[in-house]
């Protein structure tokens, strides 16, 4: 319960919490409380991340993506320290949205995942660690109409999957060891068919069997 939680928006901007800051339910079907009883969210502010953590460790940072493809990766204890309203994460073109953030170690590999069923996979070491209000780099190059859905770390030395989720209801299950590593700012490859039947991609996830 003495954990943080970070909390990073459509904006660009990051909000901290502790656990015991939220109500426990009472039961599973419980309807809980709105984030806006606990945030000081922005007009057309979203939730899009949340990530629980026990400390801000040294040597660990936060990896962030956009919609349009830039990515971003930032100390993680440049957000140690948040005023009640929030702050910048990153500072985003007009037009763009935040889409994804992870806490990495500076050795995993990062996935971008597009709703049209593609995924670029590069070194985080590609990317070096900027200042909380950067704008970041490309991290991948999108095609036509395409956007980022998801973002995703991979490490290297362990097995796992990427679970890939449509918004028809379809999924499938893929090893990471099928998608390639390649140059930061690739177009990636194709993990699912987005056609008709499947629809667009909607969510990606990495797990592992026993998850």
């Amino acid at each position: 319960t003495h954990d943080y939680v970070l909390l990073f928006t459509s904006k660009g901007r990051v909000y901290s919490k502790r656990v015991f800051d939220f109500p426990e339910a009472a039961s599973r079907s419980a309807k809980g409380k709105a984030l806006v009883n606990f945030l000081e969210l922005q007009a057309e502010e979203r939730v899009v991340e949340i990530l629980p953590l026990p400390a801000f460790d040294a040597g660990k940072f936060v990896v962030l993506s956009t919609q349009n493809g830039v990515i971003k990766k930032t100390e993680l204890d440049s957000f140690s320290s948040i005023r009640s309203t929030g702050i910048i994460a990153i500072d985003l073109d007009p037009g763009d949205d935040l889409v994804g953030a992870q806490v990495t170690d500076g050795k995993f590999d990062v996935a971008l995942c597009t709703r049209d069923g593609y995924v670029a996979r590069f070194r985080e070491e590609k990317v070096r660690a900027m200042g909380r209000t950067a704008r970041g780099v490309r991290g991948v190059k999108l095609r036509e109409s395409d956007r980022v859905v998801a973002m995703q770390v991979l490490d290297r030395d362990l097995p796992a999957t990427l679970l890939t989720v449509s918004e028809k209801g379809y999924g499938k299950r893929t090893p990471a060891a099928d998608y390639p590593t390649k140059g930061r700012g690739s177009q990636g490859v194709i993990t699912i068919k987005a056609n008709e039947r499947n629809g667009k991609v909607i969510a990606v996830h990495v797990v592992n069997d026993t998850d």
